[in-house]
């Protein structure tokens, strides 16, 4: 509250010297660009606020508050942990991004465990992809594995340790990922794209015309 009354102030007293209001705006902006991210947002007529913390609850509901005084578009940035308050998460943050099912209590799980003890444990089907990968790659070096940040969950990770240099993660962009390895083919490689169905439906143009019709 105290900087945006006292910037409304100034600009309202500075307006009536227009070279004055040109430099005091130059000046915030290059103050706000050494300490925020926040000045592309700004230029585009955005009111920023942040970094803040995401897990800092009084805090935000504060800044919340002080946001409904704000006039124009408004932009608020936090940074937030994925899976922060929960042990378990918090240290295996891969293992517990898709969970399988979890006992409802510490008797049903030991029960549970003790029943499995006597039986071989299936690998998954992320383990038999990975193990194929690795298999077929260390037969044909033209293989090369591509997923958008789906690497762990997809099982292509154990293809990234075995042949690094061969292994392309294009992060959250299936579109790309789709092209790229359509492009790739026409050169003569032999690329695998690692997608969950879930997030196929984002390349399913680049499916059609770059993989199928080109």
């Amino acid at each position: 509250k105290p900087y945006n009354f006292i910037r409304k102030g100034s600009k309202r007293v500075l307006s009536k010297v227009p070279p004055a209001l040109k430099a005091a705006h130059r000046a915030e902006e290059y103050l706000k660009g050494m300490v925020s991210p926040g000045t592309l947002f700004e230029e585009i007529g955005f009111n920023y606020i942040g970094l803040i913390d995401g897990h800092d609850i009084s805090r935000l509901v504060e800044i919340l508050e002080n946001m409904k005084t704000l006039r124009g578009p408004k932009l608020l940035h936090m940074i937030t942990q994925k899976g922060k308050g929960y042990i378990e998460s918090e240290n295996d943050p891969f293992g517990m991004h898709a969970m399988s099912k979890v006992e409802a209590s510490p008797e049903a799980k030991f029960a549970s465990s003790s029943a499995d003890r006597n039986l071989k444990k299936a690998p998954t089907y992320s383990q038999v992809f990975g193990d194929w990968m690795c298999a077929v790659a260390s037969k044909d070096p033209n293989l090369i594995g591509i997923t958008p940040a789906m690497g762990e969950g997809s099982g292509m990770q154990k293809f990234a340790e075995n042949f690094p240099e061969r292994f392309h993660d294009v992060a959250i962009a299936e579109q790309h990922a789709v092209t790229f390895a359509a492009g790739l083919a026409c050169e003569k490689s032999k690329p695998v794209v690692a997608i969950y169905s879930t997030f196929l439906q984002r390349a399913y143009d680049q499916l059609i015309h770059d993989v199928a019709l080109q």
